[in-house]
């Protein structure tokens, strides 16, 4: 298809603008697609993005497809999803399970996601397109934070919609102030620094790591956090689950699936 071919090319001819224009030809997202790339660019020598696209054109030749699902009418039925949150939140581990395939590195230790990836899931007619976010952090980061937080943004911007995942038992122990302003910046935006003109994509929350909290407090935790969240930002949905144990993940697959145009 058309990713295919554009990734099968030497990757200074094909410019990041290009590229981007071909996955999502909307001139609405331009600018954040943009933005993505050049970080990317940036932060990396020209060999390893070279090997990033050659795994992703790997990926994506075992059968996620990478042409846009058709309905029965011939119209292409795809939803952008991007995955939001702190590190070590279980942002990899969900979409791993949401795919069904290993394309985000998952370990205890943070900011294993160092650029956006993306995987797909096709149900029937429709297809759901997910984009793996750095972790969205200002200090104590490999790298440059500046460009990773760009990146991070510049993903959010260009979805459809937005995932966000918080680890319901750390939030609920430390209520950590992180979590809070991450929600408060979906609502209204992250500094001009990092993205101008933000408008906010329809949220979803997922209470993650629910698992952790005992027995006996689960429920009233749970519904603390989300509480504390939803004063701050509006969200269409609300999950709780477990990622590691596949746990709310199902229900989370079906609502995506019902989004989907």
């Amino acid at each position: 298809g058309r990713t295919t071919r554009c990734l099968d090319l030497p990757l200074q001819h094909v410019p990041g603008l290009i590229l981007v224009h071909t996955l999502y030809p909307s001139s609405t997202k331009l600018a954040a697609h943009k933005m993505l790339v050049t970080s990317c660019c940036r932060e990396i020598e020209i060999k390893l993005l070279r090997g990033l696209i050659a795994k992703t054109h790997t990926f994506l030749q075992r059968g996620h497809a990478t042409q846009p699902a058709a309905g029965t009418d011939g119209t292409e039925r795809v939803l952008t999803v991007a995955v939001v949150g702190l590190p070590n939140a279980g942002k990899s581990t969900l979409v791993n399970r949401l795919i069904g395939t290993k394309i985000s590195g998952v370990s205890s230790k943070r900011n294993t996601t160092i650029h956006p990836q993306l995987g797909c899931f096709t149900v029937g007619s429709s297809q759901v397109l997910l984009y793996d976010t750095p972790g969205l952090v200002e200090r104590h980061v490999q790298g440059n934070p500046l460009e990773r937080l760009r990146s991070a943004w510049a993903t959010a911007a260009m979805a459809d919609q937005l995932l966000f995942i918080v680890d319901a038992e750390r939030q609920f122990r430390l209520r950590e102030q992180g979590v809070l302003k991450l929600a408060h910046q979906l609502a209204t935006g992250p500094p001009d620094t990092l993205l101008k003109d933000w408008q906010q994509p329809p949220t979803s929350l997922f209470l993650n790591k629910q698992d952790k909290l005992p027995d006996n407090t689960r429920a009233i935790a749970v519904q603390q956090v989300r509480q504390q969240l939803c004063r701050i930002t509006q969200f269409d949905q609300v999950f709780e689950g477990a990622a590691m144990l596949g746990q709310g993940v199902d229900q989370l697959k079906r609502y995506l699936v019902s989004k989907v145009c």
